[in-house]
């Protein structure tokens, strides 16, 4: 990503409103029931880290990334309201190199980078739950 992209997601991320709002995406709170809660997750793109925070609720140690500052803040802050606990890196994903086999949950919405596929599967523990969802003019 470049120096462009993150001051635009910085300047959508700096006012004290939440963007997306707190609560997680429709999808990942209706299908709770797939996740273990065991284990570590990461949360690709987090924004403001309402996946990432709700991810932590159902008990995984959770680390979110994103270009944004403000977003990694406010995740922050919202992790702090909801009495959980997520690590945050403030990463370019153009340069990120993913652990391999060190997440039992792979978190990603609204990203689409389809580069980061290969490193998100090879990061991916034995039986672990990538989910995924972007927008797509098609449908």
């Amino acid at each position: 990503m470049s120096l462009k992209d993150k001051e635009k997601w910085n300047q959508k991320y700096k006012g004290p409103e939440f963007l997306t709002g707190k609560e997680p995406c429709e999808w990942l709170s209706a299908n709770a029931d797939l996740l273990t809660g065991r284990g570590t997750a990461l949360d690709i793109a987090m924004g403001e880290g309402r996946n990432a925070v709700f991810a932590a609720q159902q008990g995984y140690r959770v680390l979110g990334l994103d270009i944004s500052e403000a977003g990694v803040q406010k995740a922050r802050k919202l992790a702090e309201e909801n009495g959980v606990r997520i690590q945050t890196a403030v990463v370019d994903l153009d340069n990120y190199l993913f652990q391999p086999q060190a997440y039992d949950l792979i978190l990603c919405f609204n990203f689409l980078d389809r580069r980061l596929f290969p490193g998100m599967r090879g990061a991916l523990k034995p039986g672990g739950l990538i989910v995924y969802e972007t927008f797509n003019l098609d449908y």
